[in-house]
């Protein structure tokens, strides 16, 4: 097997052209034909039995050779990155350069560079997060609100009422959506079906009817839509407004779990919502600090392991939404793009979260965090009550060394990230002693 390898280092890949020895392909294209032997029926012999020039004379040369494919071009691929010494990142893509000899061409990503620089010096400046009184007014508001009861209104529609309505869409003259003794809920500032529409059926009497025009805006999911005018025509069918609880001692001990005054229901809010926004404020404080660390750092992603993360994001999302009885393609046809343009939509997200793993990984190794294997046993165990619970009893953790894996990396992760926070802070002890000083992230991300 003869190699010749070219790097680019702008695109931090490499393009290796593979060309086989005679013998080698041989012993490939003799496992192909004992391959296609068990699964042939030639008339003569036994199933496995037809030898090998029948068996070519059968499927011909090409498809011979398309068979062993199977096995060659990953077993030869691997063995010529052995062969360079390479560390890649993802599959390599793989083409058929030449057949007679055969001549493979193999791209290959290579591990990616990330030079953080002085990331210790990087500060960004905290800002705690507390809930305020309007938040728990609100909180308290929406309590109100779910226990509140519904009577007939003979009047026209307030906000916050209950209405129901017969309601029709046009755009550009053609229908868009067309609904009857439709439920819906007067929320101020509510973007559906379309922004402004609670405010324009705000004073509406029952039995009454009106037109009126509102603008889809131009991030509408339906592409074909996005940015142009809808008319609507809405009827009035009915009203109902909501009668709301008092807010006392007794209204508190109705919510939940029950709580012994109004007061004590008001700390709780504040305490729950405190702790929400304390969380929100710590994920974008962390954002910010990836953020300024990637500033200053030197970062080369090869372009072929983008492009495999995202299609591996691509297929989640295609799986998720079958879950929800929803096929790719129709939803890409209701947000108006191609399965390309929504690939490339993902690549930025499929970047993001790349950048933001290598990181970790990176400030990992460079501040020597260990994994807690105490702590690991318990996530193990936690993860393991997890599947049962899900499963009813039924179904027990499987893949014990890749779970192990996964959660060890997930906890690794979370300490160098807590790590980044004290440093960001300025709160970090002296570095300590790393095991390693080199440009290069870590191989197979």
């Amino acid at each position: 097997m003869k190699v010749t390898t070219e790097q680019s280092t702008e695109e931090r890949q490499a393009v290796l052209t593979i060309e086989l020895d005679p013998p080698e392909l041989e012993g490939y294209l003799e496992r192909a034909s004992k391959k296609l032997a068990q699964r042939l029926k030639v008339p003569g012999f036994r199933p496995g039995k037809a030898p090998r020039h029948i068996i070519e004379r059968t499927v011909g040369k090409e498809g011979l050779l398309q068979e062993a494919m199977d096995a060659l071009l990953p077993e030869v691929t691997q063995k010529a990155l052995e062969q360079e010494k390479l560390e890649w990142s993802a599959p390599p893509n793989i083409e058929i350069s030449q057949k007679e000899p055969l001549v493979l061409k193999a791209t290959v990503p290579l591990t990616p560079i990330l030079d953080l620089g002085d990331y210790r010096s990087v500060r960004v400046p905290d800002e705690p997060a507390q809930a305020d009184g309007a938040q728990v007014d609100r909180a308290l508001e929406g309590l109100q609100r779910e226990q509140g009861v519904w009577e007939p209104a003979d009047r026209p529609v307030a906000a916050h009422d209950l209405v129901v309505l017969d309601l029709a869409g046009t755009v550009d003259g053609q229908p868009f959506f067309k609904q009857e003794a439709m439920p819906f809920i007067v929320v101020p500032d509510s973007d559906v079906p379309l922004p402004g529409f609670a405010s324009a059926i705000v004073g509406v009497a029952p039995q009454q009817q009106k037109e009126f025009d509102l603008p889809i805006p131009e991030s509408y999911p339906e592409k074909r839509v996005a940015g142009k005018t809808c008319h609507l025509t809405v009827k009035v069918n009915e009203v109902k407004s909501q009668r709301l609880p008092e807010l006392n001692d007794e209204f508190a001990k109705g919510v939940g779990q029950g709580f012994e005054s109004l007061e004590a229901l008001k700390a709780q809010l504040s305490k729950n919502i405190g702790a929400a926004e304390e969380d929100r404020a710590r994920r974008a404080y962390e954002e910010k600090v990836v953020q300024a660390l990637l500033a200053q750092a030197k970062v080369v992603l090869p372009p072929l392991l983008v492009g495999h993360e995202t299609d591996h994001l691509l297929q989640d999302r295609a799986e998720t939404l079958a879950r929800q009885g929803v096929k790719l393609e129709d939803f890409l046809q209701r947000a108006g793009k191609t399965l390309e343009q929504f690939r490339e939509d993902m690549k930025e997200q499929t970047r993001t979260s790349l950048l933001r793993s290598l990181v970790l990984r990176k400030v990992a190794d460079e501040e020597n965090i260990q994994v807690d294997q105490e702590e690991l046993a318990s996530d193990i165990a936690d993860l393991a009550r997890q599947v049962a619970a899900q499963s009813g009893g039924k179904q027990r953790l499987t893949g014990n060394d890749r779970n192990r894996e996964m959660l060890a990396r997930i906890q690794r992760n979370r300490k160098a990230m807590e790590r980044l926070v004290v440093i960001a802070q300025g709160k970090a002890e002296q570095a300590p002693a790393t095991v390693a000083q080199t440009g290069e992230a870590p191989t197979n991300t």
